[in-house]
């Protein structure tokens, strides 16, 4: 949005120079002699005209440099805002990785107790028919229909 008012602005002022440089060069004629000719610059007013012409051209000149300050004043306020949500972009990213780090740090200190603690052995007592017993050789029998099944499987010493 702001590069088309940056445009416009830029051919406004090429405009206005165009319409400058035609009125520098343009002449009034003197009044004719005879009466139709008299009659038609008195209805036209060329001096007049010229003049009014002038002027407006001046102040679209003022017009269009003003517009041409605020577009500048709009372009710094944007730098401001963008580069504020930068900061807060990298703020955001600089706290995350902090809580990425503390997490990495917690879960390498319950690794390094998990090291400490023997491997998980124990014992289950299941109730199973006799005949599942003869399959799996984990099994053993304690009771009639009673069983002991170590877990993990024949790896615990």
């Amino acid at each position: 949005m702001l590069n088309a008012a940056s445009r416009d602005i830029i051919l406004l002022q090429e405009i206005l120079s165009y319409l400058g440089e035609s009125l520098e060069g343009m002449d009034v004629p003197e009044r004719p002699e005879d009466e139709a000719g008299g009659t038609l610059y008195k209805v036209l007013n060329m001096a007049n005209m010229k003049r009014d012409v002038v002027v407006r051209v001046n102040d679209l000149r003022k017009l269009v440099n003003g517009a041409q300050h605020e577009l500048q004043n709009l372009s710094s306020m944007t730098d401001v805002i963008n580069t504020k949500q930068l900061e807060d972009v990298f703020k955001s990213v600089e706290a995350n990785t902090k809580f990425l780090v503390d997490a990495s740090g917690a879960n390498e200190r319950s690794s390094a107790s998990l090291q400490v603690l023997p491997p998980p052995c124990f014992l289950l007592t299941i109730t199973v028919c006799l005949s599942c017993c003869m399959k799996n050789p984990d099994l053993t029998a304690a009771s009639a229909d009673t069983f002991v099944w170590r877990f993990p499987p024949r790896s615990c010493k």
